[in-house]
């Protein structure tokens, strides 16, 4: 760069010229590493009208560790042939298949359709957690395997005091249960919720803690991952899928399940009057009567049911 300057040549608009070039070029080297490093796979399609759903259901599967050609292995309305273009898939994506792979997945049909919606379903449980309560004993009725994700960014260091624009997303991947991975494993459906809780904001974070205890309650860990703020936010909007990113990341980058224990129940608790708080302020509101009478019917099907996280 410096022999461009320094050569007589070299005017001073080609020198400017030369420098923007070169500068854009290594904008573009860093801006494509950076979305490479990202791992979200991202709703992308040039394909005019109803080609688009046959990109979407391939992206799907993708988004869920399953390749094209172990598609029929899953959804018996779909043969190998029909998988061979996108035009021959179309054929095949009648009603049926359509309703059960946004069932198995947990998607929004209409987005599958090719509406510009959110992926997933994103129901809200602020201030409503004798509901979040239902959900989760919904999801534990229907999935034998089911683990929690609260994530957070990297910037975020869960101090009291804010900032307040570090969303948290709650997170829960459930087993498919009569679908698994060729390696044995099993092929998650992700359900999300659609509030953004932040640390900083006293009521936001009781709600985290409230919701990592109730999770507990159904047997249910809570990982601790931390991503982009830019990811977190795209999870939550909708956007993107949150399962190949999560598969990328450490799931123990934090400890949410730390916040809930008081003294002598664990030896790595982090606040312990704090969860005493939370502990008060579910019961003043009804929420542990509510946990207890699921905790019963649970019972009666033999599943589990963590006995500490739901006393009175």
């Amino acid at each position: 760069m410096l022999e461009i300057l320094s050569d007589t040549r070299w005017g001073g608009v080609a020198a400017i010229t030369a420098i923007l070039s070169t500068g854009v070029a290594i904008w573009q080297y860093f801006h494509h590493r950076k979305g490479a490093a990202s791992g979200a796979i991202k709703i992308a399609s040039d394909k005019p009208g109803i080609l688009s759903l046959a990109d979407r259901f391939l992206l799907a599967f993708k988004a869920h560790e399953i390749e094209p050609a172990q598609i029929p292995r899953y959804i018996q309305g779909v043969a190998l042939a029909d998988l061979a273009r996108n035009d021959k898939l179309i054929a095949a994506l009648n009603y049926e298949v359509i309703a059960e792979t946004c069932q198995r997945f947990n998607l929004r049909q209409d987005w599958l359709e090719g509406k510009n919606v959110p992926i997933y379903p994103r129901p809200t449980f602020y201030k409503q957690l004798d509901a979040f309560v239902d959900f989760i004993a919904e999801i534990t009725s229907k999935h034998k395997n089911i683990r929690g994700f609260a994530v957070k960014s990297h910037e975020d260091k869960l101090k009291k005091e804010g900032p307040y624009d570090l969303p948290i997303v709650l997170l829960f991947a459930a087993s498919i249960d009569d679908w698994e991975q060729s390696t044995g494993e099993p092929v998650w459906s992700y359900f999300i919720t659609n509030d953004q809780y932040s640390w900083g904001y006293r009521n936001a974070r009781y709600h985290i803690k409230a919701m990592t205890y109730i999770v507990h309650a159904f047997g249910i860990h809570t990982f601790g991952c931390q991503l982009n703020r830019d990811d977190i936010c795209q999870i939550l909007a909708g956007k993107i899928f949150p399962g190949p990113l999560l598969e990328d990341v450490s799931h123990v980058a934090w400890y949410p399940e730390d916040y809930m224990y008081t003294d002598g129940e664990s030896a790595a608790l982090k606040d312990h009057d704090e969860a005493v708080k939370v502990h008060e302020w579910l019961n003043k509101h009804g929420v542990l009567r509510h946990l207890v009478d699921h905790a019963e019917r649970i019972r009666l099907h033999g599943n589990k049911i963590n006995n500490r996280a739901i006393t009175l």
